[in-house]
């Protein structure tokens, strides 16, 4: 792909550790020291309940479709089914059902009864519980007639919460990210430890976000390297 954007003199396609796993192959590879055979462990992507089979098209298909791999109506369906779950679950949060259906429910599952009416998405967040196990008690509108809305839906309602906090952590990463290191900066910080010093001058990292994931850069290097690159980029704008 990169070979094809460097010819035609594009932009090359970088995937970031939040968009898929060959995200975090590459970033490792070129940020940490490798002294043996590397294996791409799903316990090495701190973002793995983002990098999920069923939203693989919600974090490549802008990217196919830029670089010109996919059909831009690829794209465009996936727009449109994103919208769709986004509405069925906006829906699932609002419907309530009634203690008994809850209870058939539930009871069914081998699970215990419920003393008050729950809403559609609190019944799905409960083990073993999915979205054909509610069919008869939602209305017309909420029927989920594909499998992989189903699962999708299924997905987000049972781990919503920690989906949620792994956003808020790769908003804060983005925002490292985004602070870029130029490469003749000079880490000759007499206030950093001597080892991060090596360490960043040996790989030269190229965002904050970078230098953070390398071995031997604590995070008080990483806070004196970023008051330095604020220093620097005032004394840019002026």
């Amino acid at each position: 792909i990169n070979a094809a954007l460097d010819i035609e003199a594009r932009a090359p396609l970088v995937l970031g550790r939040h968009e898929a796993y060959i995200g975090v192959l590459m970033d490792d590879l070129v940020t940490k020291e490798i002294d043996e055979p590397y294996r791409m462990f799903t316990s090495r992507a701190e973002h793995r309940l983002v990098l999920r089979q069923d939203n693989a098209d919600e974090r490549l298909f802008k990217h196919g479709a830029r670089c010109g791999l996919l059909p831009r109506r690829f794209w465009e369906e996936m727009v449109i089914r994103r919208k769709r779950i986004a509405g069925i679950r906006r829906l699932i949060e609002r419907h309530v059902v009634s203690v008994e259906d809850c209870d058939r429910i539930l009871a069914a599952k081998g699970k215990e009864a419920v003393s008050s009416p729950l809403r559609a998405s609190q019944l799905l967040q409960r083990p073993g519980i999915g979205i054909e196990d509610l069919a008869a008690v939602l209305p017309p509108g909420l029927q989920v007639e594909r499998r992989r809305d189903r699962e999708t839906i299924e997905v987000q309602a049972k781990y919503g919460g920690y989906i949620r906090r792994e956003k808020r952590l790769m908003e804060r990463m983005l925002q490292m990210e985004r602070m870029q290191i130029p490469q003749d900066f000079s880490y000759d910080i007499e206030s950093m430890s001597t080892e991060a010093r090596l360490k960043l001058g040996k790989f030269r990292p190229a965002t904050l976000a970078q230098a953070s994931r390398l071995s031997g850069v604590r995070s008080s290097d990483l806070s004196i390297l970023m008051i330095y690159l604020s220093k620097k980029s005032r004394k840019g704008h002026k």
